[in-house]
Order: C-alpha cells, then sequence, then structure tokens
C-alpha cells in the first residue's frame, strides 16, 4: 500500500487494482523508466504503491536493462549510523538475552544465509524453475525459495559432522567449512515458490 500522505494518482488506483498475477503488465518498460529513472523513486517505494515485492522491481528492471542505482558511500554511512550503538535493538544483548540465539545454531544459519554462495544458489533455483511459483503457477512476483529438506536439518547434518568445532566458538571456521559443504548448495533440493504458497506448506509442516 502507498506510504502514509502520498496521494494516489489515478494511474495508480488502476494499477493496484490489478490482479497480481498480471504484474508483468504494470512493471513494462516505460512505467520503470518514468518512476524510477526520470523521477528518481526508489524500489521500495514502487514496490509498496503497485503493492509488491523489491525483489519483482529489481527482477524487471534488470530484464529491461535497466541501470539500477546503487547507494553511495554517504548513504552506506548513514544507515550504518542509524543502526549503531544503541539505536540497535540488539545492542547490549549477547547470548541467552538475544532473541537470535539458539545453542549458538541461530547466528550460524543466518551467517550461511547470507553467504554469496547461498545467494547463487538461490538464484539457480529461480533460474532454474523459470521465475514461476512451482505450486500454483505465479510467475515472477513475491518469490522465495523452498528447501525440499529442510535448512534446518541440513545444518544439523553439517554440524554432526563438523562435531569438533562450537557453532559459538568456531563460527568462522564453520562458515569456511560451509562454503565447501556441498549439500548446502544441491540445486535439486531447492524449489520456487511463491511467498503464499511457501508459508501454506511451511505451516501444513509444522502441523505433520
Amino acid at each position: 500500500m502507498p506510504n502514509k500522505g502520498y496521494k494516489q494518482t489515478k494511474e495508480y488506483r488502476i494499477l493496484i487494482s490489478k490482479s497480481h498475477k498480471g504484474l508483468y503488465k504494470i512493471l513494462i518498460k516505460s512505467f520503470l523508466i518514468k518512476e524510477y529513472t526520470k523521477k528518481g523513486k526508489a524500489v521500495l517505494t514502487i514496490a509498496k504503491n503497485i503493492n509488491c515485492s523489491a525483489y519483482s522491481i529489481k527482477y524487471y528492471l534488470k530484464k529491461y536493462n535497466i541501470p539500477i542505482n546503487k547507494m553511495s558511500l554517504e548513504g552506506r554511512k548513514k544507515v550504518s549510523k542509524a543502526n549503531s550503538g544503541e539505536r540497535n535493538g540488539m545492542f547490549g544483548k549477547k547470548r541467552e538475552l538475544n532473541p537470535a540465539y539458539k545453542d549458538g545454531k541461530s547466528p550460524l544459519a543466518i551467517l550461511i544465509r547470507q553467504l554469496l554462495e547461498y545467494r547463487i544458489w538461490r538464484d539457480k533455483i529461480f533460474k532454474k524453475d523459470n521465475y514461476t511459483c512451482q505450486e500454483c503457477g505465479q510467475n515472477g512476483y513475491k518469490l522465495e525459495v523452498h528447501h525440499i529438506e529442510p535448512f534446518k536439518e541440513l545444518l544439523s547434518d553439517f554440524l554432526k559432522e563438523y562435531d569438533q568445532f562450537s557453532p559459538i566458538e568456531d563460527k568462522e571456521t564453520l562458515i569456511r567449512l560451509a562454503i565447501k559443504w556441498k549439500l548446502f548448495w544441491n540445486t535439486d533440493n531447492g524449489q520456487t515458490l511463491c511467498k503464499d504458497c511457501h508459508k501454506i506448506i511451511r505451516i501444513n509442516k509444522e502441523k505433520d
């Protein structure tokens, strides 16, 4: 939905009223050039205005070879400063006090998911499935990658394989080993799903 205080144009109201399955009809090259390149709107702003994901906007920008603006060094410094020290929700919280802590496994899982190798693996899955949800057939809209064999089980097997290392004290070593551990990067274990279908599958697995 549009940001609070944003005045919707008639054009936007028409766009938003369209089904998300017709997203490709909305994100045409001329629209993106007008909103992103000429008006200088941020990816997140455009995504909110037409009720889609930022990933979808970036996907179509790349598809049409529209240069994606990178945040300036000054901008990155401002964001970093705004989220540092006491302004950071994790400031002063360690181990059990930190909600991300769970026997050291959760922080390690996050670090693995932040690896370049993970992004490459995810992109390979999207390309393999032609950017299409394998459940409902939705194309190029709020897509996610689903682990057929759950990631937490892969991580558990990985930690058993290298149980001489602590997921708390030896995270750097485990990250280096994770990069080389082929089961993390097996494309046969990935499946493209839209956000809604992924949510349904997770709920059903939790019930089992």
